[in-house]
């Protein structure tokens, strides 16, 4: 050993380094300079090193659903939808919320003198606080799973985490919100922006106005403000004044004044009325209808807006019907055909003996016969619901020039009338009044 590699390692040893933190390489390749004279320089160089301590990563929240409140939605062509924020994040049952990383623990490190260097361990995350009802917990050996328990959209405020159906909008809905699409009900404490949507499967209570532009979908909507723009109802509709509103509801829509209104439902229960367009298949009730030169109200009793649905689930219940009933009357022919490859020389009577004592025939026999009275009882059922024609409008103060239709049947009014309930003949098809009690054929 060289007279340089000597001192360095006597005075490693003097110093208390242990042998296995030496770099031997580095002491060559300074042996080698040494040697060559090509050291000219003082410069600073390594020749022994502890193993650093290796600390430990900290856990972490990892959400797979977007609760953050986006500028906009991007669309192919490019352009962006401001309308569109995702100020809910609808969920599916099953849908993976979000995932919390458990810390790692750190590894301690050892100087050259072989003393251990201390780690730091990685600091667990703040506490979730999932809702049982909603959410499940998954736990894991490197993380823990959180997945809903149900659809609706997902809250996550302050450490809790759940899946909510009800929703509660503090404000009004336009540009700081974006449009509402949720999957319960939803309560809007301001109004309604014209432009934005709220669409729901849940019911639907604004608590302020609604303004030109706005749609409303939901499954019963209520409006304690004024309301404009469309509303589209699976049930029933409430509102105080309705102005410049198109509605479309399946059973029932009550207003106190409506104004311009064009309204489709069921059955209509309005105090005021001026100027409007009603449509219903049930009930048209009218406590007072203003008069409207140049533009009178009409009211008209027919189909119900919801009968295309009912043909069409008619159509796929009959299909479905009609295919069971051709697959049991197949068995009851195999059956047959089988009886008479046994018996090839068997006369009718004796057949119908044979298969009248088959219980396998009787019973698939019998449900052939229950799929025909299925299918009769669908086809009576629809046939009795796109028939009826037992609608009515009752009107307390009617005003001239009004126009009144009952199943394609129409009538101008010619002179104000009070208490009036207009009904349709069904031998005649004519239009009845009855007025005060007494009958007046137009």
């Amino acid at each position: 050993m060289s007279a340089l590699r000597d001192t360095v390692m006597t005075r490693l040893k003097e110093l208390g380094v242990q042998e296995r933190f030496i770099w031997h390489e580095t002491l060559d390749t300074l042996q080698e300079l040494a040697e060559s004279r090509l050291w000219t320089t003082p410069f600073h160089e390594t020749i022994a090193a502890g193993i650093p301590p290796q600390n430990g990563i900290d856990g972490q929240v990892v959400f797979h659903v977007d609760v953050n409140l986006k500028v906009g939605e991007e669309h192919r062509s490019g352009k962006i939808d401001y309308k569109e924020r995702g100020y809910v994040q609808i969920v599916e049952a099953g849908t993976l919320l979000l995932e919390v990383i458990h810390p790692t623990k750190g590894e301690s490190g050892v100087t050259i003198f072989g003393e251990e260097i201390p780690a730091e361990h990685g600091v667990e995350v703040a506490p979730l606080f999932p809702d049982g009802r909603s959410v499940a917990v998954e736990p894991g050996q490197k993380s823990t799973l959180y997945r809903a328990k149900r659809k609706g959209w997902l809250q996550s405020k302050k450490g809790t985490l759940s899946v909510e159906i009800a929703l509660t909008v503090e404000q009004d809905v336009g540009i700081e919100t974006g449009n509402i699409r949720s999957v319960g009900s939803v309560t809007v404490k301001g109004s309604i922006r014209g432009g934005f949507t709220v669409e729901t499967t849940g019911d639907v209570d604004i608590q302020g106005d609604v303004e030109a532009g706005a749609v409303i979908h939901g499954k019963n909507v209520s409006v304690s403000g004024v309301c404009h723009g469309q509303v589209f109802v699976m049930n029933n509709f409430t509102a105080t004044i309705a102005e410049y509103t198109t509605i479309v509801a399946g059973n029932l829509v009550a207003i106190s004044t409506a104004f311009q209104c064009e309204i489709t439902c069921a059955a209509a229960v309005i105090d005021n009325l001026k100027a409007c367009f009603v449509r219903a298949s049930n009930l048209i009730q009218i406590e007072i209808i203003q008069p409207s030169t140049g533009n009178p109200s009409t009211l008209i009793i027919m189909p119900h807006v919801f009968t295309h649905r009912t043909i069409n689930m008619y159509n796929v219940a009959l299909a479905a019907a009609r295919f069971d009933n051709e697959i049991v009357k197949r068995r009851c022919r195999a059956i047959e055909s089988e009886f008479y490859n046994r018996h090839p020389h068997v006369s009718k009577e004796e057949f119908l003996v044979a298969m009248e004592n088959d219980p396998h025939y009787s019973e698939t026999r019998k449900a052939a016969e229950m799929e025909d009275l299925h299918i009769h009882t669908l086809r009576k059922k629809t046939l009795t619901f796109l028939e009826q024609k037992q609608g009515k409008i009752r009107v307390s103060a009617l005003v001239r020039d009004t126009i009144i239709n009952l199943y394609g049947q129409s009538r101008v009014i010619g002179s104000d009338l009070a208490n009036v309930v207009f009904s349709l003949d069904p031998e005649t098809k004519r239009i009845v009044g009855v007025v005060n009690g007494e009958a007046d054929t137009a």
